[in-house]
């Protein structure tokens, strides 16, 4: 594993972004049974994924690591691959 990806940190942010992931995908297809409450907390989950997902890709393209700069160009290619613009 390079560099980037063995600090602690990162490590870290991805499980986070993990589970997060996975609570919310779990969920989703819920969303419409829910009560009020549990709709806010599934949004205010969705936001903090986002956030996290955001903090992530700067760090990714903050470094010099070849790992991670490999990731930021696949990520973009696959965003580009679901309609949205180039940047």
């Amino acid at each position: 594993m390079s560099d980037f990806f063995d600090s602690d940190i990162v490590k870290e942010g991805l499980q986070e972004i993990n589970e997060l992931q996975s609570q919310i995908y779990g969920n989703s297809f819920k969303f419409g049974a829910m009560n009020y409450e549990d709709k806010i907390n599934h949004i205010e989950k969705l936001t903090h994924l986002l956030e996290k997902q955001k903090l992530m890709f700067t760090r990714i393209s903050l470094s010099k690591d070849p790992e991670a700069i490999a990731l930021k160009e696949h990520l973009e290619q696959s965003v580009q691959l679901l309609g949205f613009p180039e940047g």
